[in-house]
């Protein structure tokens, strides 16, 4: 199967790690079959370097500390961003010019107050759907930011007079009785509806 026409048959012999295949397998024209070699946790000190995101992504999703030193320097934000995820080189991702990088920061909870005002909407909505910072967050200018409060189940009881239907919305699908009943007569028909509708589930 190492020379399978199929790239998804590689990719599914190399997923397993079988030393033998994977040293064929390492130097496949697909990225894929590369990608699945390093998700095998082989051969990541010579895929950390690959020209293709996604086997980098791979690699990102499995190093340690020390190829994470490496990664933490990538062009592409999605393999710095598979960093964050894991809770690897953090202090230095906080900083990252890329909102998708900081965001997953964000979501790990690591020195959540110094996101709280990140002029990036997506890192402050990856706070709040974490539990981070509700207090000050429930305030936030950006109606999805409260709205991510709100489906975390932070202040519903101030969030269920918010303007904006959309957090409302979220308020009207969670779990306190009281804001359900509430929203049950809300102005908007379609989060009253959805109100009833989750009181009767």
């Amino acid at each position: 199967f190492v020379h399978d026409v199929c790239p998804r048959v590689r990719a599914a012999l190399a997923i397993h790690g079988y030393a033998n295949v994977n040293d064929s397998l390492v130097s496949d024209t697909n990225p894929n079959v590369r990608a699945a070699v390093a998700y095998s946790g082989a051969y990541l000190d010579r895929l950390v370097s690959d020209p293709a995101p996604v086997v980098r992504i791979a690699v990102a999703s499995m190093c340690g500390s020390d190829l994470a030193a490496i990664l933490a320097e990538d062009p592409n934000p999605c393999v710095r961003a598979a960093l964050a995820e894991r809770g690897l080189m953090l202090e230095r991702l906080r900083y990252d010019d890329d909102p998708r990088v900081r965001a997953a920061v964000a979501g790990t909870g690591y020195c959540p107050e110094s996101f709280v005002d990140d002029e990036c909407r997506e890192v402050r909505v990856a706070l709040a759907r974490h539990g981070l910072c509700h207090d000050k967050l429930r305030s936030d200018p950006d109606k999805y930011v409260r709205a991510a409060v709100a489906e975390a189940g932070g202040y519903l009881t101030t969030l269920m007079y918010d303007a904006e239907p959309m957090v409302r919305m979220q308020a009207a699908q969670s779990d306190n009785r009281a804001v359900l009943e509430f929203l049950s007569t809300d102005r908007d028909a379609t989060v009253a509806r959805c109100a009833r509708h989750t009181l009767s589930d």
